[in-house]
């Protein structure tokens, strides 16, 4: 029960906040709010624990003829490792929210919304009586360094809507991840689909823009309806609408159905840039949509996908890998390589979940969620940071005893189709697979070390001291929590294999070389697959998604003439008409 309260805490604190926002319009306790609230939320999801496993069925549709099946929560010991990393998430991007309470301190493209309660910035220059005892801070995603004599840019507002809109997703995430069936999963998807679009239409401003807000949505609908489809075809087969499936056709539409909303099928991150939005709230449009697609990898993976269809379903994953690990390793920032580190770890974690292993994509989904998190709002760099980032690279390294060494295991000998060519196609992916973890290390490492070991010729900026007591927390619970789960993870003495014990090892060398061989200056490696060429322009898909421009489109012309008709002269009479015409409908 404690489960629903999570989610009924997350879905009333920004009703509270926008209370507090309409009677005391300059009020600075709306983080405080928020931040509260999360914190309980947290608690609840952590309380769940102890009462593994249950089921919640809030309400049951009537009448039963028409609706056999009604929405229901299964928290078990997957649903509650997803919900409590959706939390700390949550709780972590509140903490490390101080440095950006007055919006100053981040040196990232920020579309302020209108309307937002001001706060002083704890984030600001170094003055010169007291730069000595100043921690050296510099921020990550820097575009062009400050002259010494440019002036301090005016404070942007808080963003109390941002906070409000992460609690709203992050309660949308916890529904998906704790869905009990096909149906809630489907409802708990286009609840997120729908306010991540309302979100993001309102934070962009250019055609262009808009168009790629449009482009997700439609790819993400696809998802939708293979998993409308699938479960029509449970119900045809007089199945339960459960994620206990074992027909492969059921089990290829669910996995295409992540795939599509993950962006893997087909290969999405090159065509969808990053929209111009905070740490915080970007971030948390990437994660937490990402993690209620990954719960029904996991789910699925419990019966796989043999055959020759798996091994198809295979090389799209080993090629979707291969191409995000490179974008992430030579994206300029973390924040900009976002889409690109989602699309490779998803790569790893749809591989291992086709072989029928859930442990292992399990354990990538959660390096995907939380070193992810850890990377991308770790937006203030400062030297003693350095082994909170450097955590967060063990984390996803697979070495024995942590975190990932259950996602070691994919890199078996699978079982591919009994033919030879199959059989050498299977393992030539799992080769490339593991060079994807290699390059995915190498990035992970080219992105920690700027303004942390190695001097990136930033600014230096000055930070209060209370905003370390809640930043460095903030920071630091995300591999903790981490290690944490992964110890429930970690497979028995009688599981280990002579490649478990080596995998990490020999990628993290491995990585090691890469990240040597690519961080000169101006180097050109990988440049066809990361810079502007032909696999990142995106103009070989445009054709996939043209359609989905042309409906919505259609759709927005049909209401404008609409609109146009029923505002003129002849609006009242085409009213009637059409008040007539569903009178009619309706008698038939």
């Amino acid at each position: 029960m404690t489960a629903l309260i999570a989610i009924l805490l997350l879905l009333f604190t920004p009703a509270v906040m926008l209370f507090i926002r309409t009677l005391w319009p300059n009020s600075r306790f709306l983080w405080l709010a928020a931040l509260f609230g999360t914190l309980l939320a947290w608690v609840a999801v952590f309380i769940a624990r102890y009462d593994l496993p249950f089921e919640i069925a809030p309400q049951t549709w009537q009448p039963a003829a028409f609706f056999p099946l009604s929405p229901a929560l299964l928290v078990d010991t997957t649903a509650w490792i997803f919900a409590l990393t959706l939390a700390t998430h949550a709780v972590a991007i509140m903490l490390t929210g101080t440095a950006r309470l007055g919006g100053w301190g981040v040196h990232e493209p920020i579309v302020p919304i209108a309307g937002e309660n001001e706060a002083p910035s704890p984030v600001s220059k170094p003055s010169a009586e007291n730069q000595e005892d100043t921690p050296a801070l510099q921020v990550a995603g820097e575009n062009e360094p400050l002259s010494p004599a440019a002036s301090q840019p005016p404070p942007l507002p808080a963003n109390w809507k941002a906070w409000a809109a992460n609690l709203a997703l992050t309660s949308l995430g916890l529904v998906a991840v704790l869905a009990g069936n096909l149906l809630t999963l489907l409802l708990a998807w286009s609840a997120l689909d729908i306010l991540e679009l309302l979100i993001l239409l309102g934070q962009v401003s250019s055609s262009e823009q808009r168009g790629q807000v449009v482009r997700t949505y439609g790819a993400r609908c696809g998802g939708t309806i293979m998993l409308l489809l699938a479960g029509l075809f449970i119900w045809a087969g007089g199945g339960e609408l459960d994620f206990n499936q074992s027909a492969a056709s059921v089990n290829l539409l669910l996995f295409i159905a992540a795939s599509l909303r993950l962006g893997i099928l087909p290969l999405q991150v090159p065509f969808f840039g990053e929209p111009p939005l905070r740490i915080g709230l970007g971030t948390t449009l990437r994660l937490v949509p990402a993690a209620a697609s990954l719960v029904l990898m996991v789910r699925t993976a419990q019966a796989g996908l043999p055959g020759t269809v798996g091994l198809l379903i295979l090389a799209f994953a080993a090629l979707a890998g291969l191409a995000g690990s490179i974008g992430w390793l030579r994206a300029e920032t973390a924040l900009s390589g976002r889409p690109y580190w989602l699309i490779a770890t998803a790569s790893l974690v749809l591989a291992a979940a086709v072989q029928g292993q859930p442990a292992a994509s399990l354990a990538w989904s959660l390096a995907l969620l939380l070193p992810g998190s850890l990377i991308f709002l770790s937006s203030l760099r400062a030297r003693f940071l350095a082994p909170v980032l450097l955590l967060g690279l063990l984390g996803v390294s697979g070495l024995p005893f942590t975190p990932l060494w259950a996602g070691s295991r994919m890199f078996q000998a699978p079982a591919g189709p009994e033919w030879v060519a199959g059989q050498i196609m299977a393992m030539l992916f799992m080769l490339i697979l593991f060079i994807v973890h290699a390059i995915l290390l190498a990035g992970y490492l080219r992105h920690s070390l700027p303004g942390m070991l190695v001097a990136d010729g930033g600014p230096q900026l000055k930070v209060e001291r209370w905003v370390w007591l809640l930043y460095l927390p903030g920071l630091v619970i995300l591999p903790v929590f981490h290690f944490i789960l992964g110890w429930m993870l970690k497979p028995e003495p009688t599981q280990v294999s002579l490649v478990m014990w080596l995998q990490g090892a020999c990628a993290l060398g491995l990585a090691g070389a890469i990240w040597l061989s690519t961080s000169r200056p101006r180097s050109p490696k990988f440049t066809f697959l990361a810079g502007r060429g032909w696999l990142s322009s995106g103009k070989i898909y445009r054709p996939l998604y043209q359609p989905v421009e042309w409906l919505f489109r259609l759709a927005a012309r049909i209401v404008r003439v609409s609109s146009a008709v029923l505002e003129g002269e002849a609006g009242i009479l085409w009213a009637f008409v059409l008040l007539v015409f569903g009178l009619l409908f309706l008698q038939q």
